[in-house]
């Protein structure tokens, strides 16, 4: 559910401060409909990317992780839009996006 830019956000009790923060950014990303379905992917690459991990890390000290707040992107710190570029680049990859725009299954001859 969401409220003018504003995201409820559930973290997992298990995960780390940095996975929950990428879940929330997924579920407040104007992407989630292409990264819903790879967003287990999407956490393990960024939590295994040295620069990501250290931006999530930075994020995360500063107090902005969900915990049953409310989320927002509203006015991302020059680290949250990093992020969000990284969230946008796999979006565009992602197999959903690609099916979305006549490019999946990949390999396929078109035309």
């Amino acid at each position: 559910m969401s409220v003018e830019g504003f995201v409820a956000t559930p973290v997992r009790s298990s995960e780390s401060a940095e996975a929950a923060l990428v879940r929330a950014m997924i579920a407040a990303s104007p992407y989630r409909r292409f990264l819903r379905d790879i967003e287990q992917d999407v956490v393990r690459v960024a939590l295994q990317n040295d620069q990501i991990h250290a931006i999530l890390t930075r994020v995360a000290a500063q107090g902005r992780i969900p915990s049953g707040r409310w989320f927002s992107l509203r006015r991302p710190s020059a680290d949250e839009s990093i992020l969000l570029s990284f969230l946008e680049y796999l979006a565009f990859a992602s197999p959903s996006f690609l099916a979305s725009v006549g490019e999946w299954p990949l390999g396929v001859r078109r035309g």
